[in-house]
């Protein structure tokens, strides 16, 4: 799999280093804001491939997009709106850096122009 900043590396390898190991405690938290989340998005479920995992892994904007349709839906008025693009965009933030510490490279090199997606996507005022 093609990795900005580390080149190829096996699927295997990159989905072990984004997904470490969870203890019991966080495996259960995982299933149930899965099911939640799965719920919020109309009956979508997790990645059931590991590339499946790594395409949502590697692609915030497609994260930002998505996040930002479900808590617009929930959010409903225009007020509401802003707030709901804030967090999107800090969540998807922290995503990123998170993935990008994982792997051990820095996010603007793993996810180039994902500041330009963001605002494009999760524009001030939305």
């Amino acid at each position: 799999m093609p990795v900005p900043g580390l080149g190829f590396i096996p699927l295997k390898d990159l989905v072990d280093r984004l997904g470490p190991e969870l203890d019991a405690g966080e495996a259960i938290y995982l299933q149930a804001a899965s099911q939640l989340a799965a719920a919020a998005l109309g009956g979508e479920g997790a990645p059931r491939s590991p590339l499946a995992l790594a395409r949502l892994l590697l692609s915030p904007s497609e994260q930002a997009r998505e996040l930002a349709a479900a808590l617009g839906a929930a959010a409903g008025d225009g007020g509401a709106r802003e707030t709901v693009a804030e967090l999107a965009r800090a969540v998807v933030g922290a995503l990123a850096e998170r993935s990008a510490a994982r792997l051990g490279v820095p996010v603007d090199t793993l996810f180039p122009g994902l500041t330009t997606a963001t605002g494009l996507l999760l524009p001030q005022g939305a």
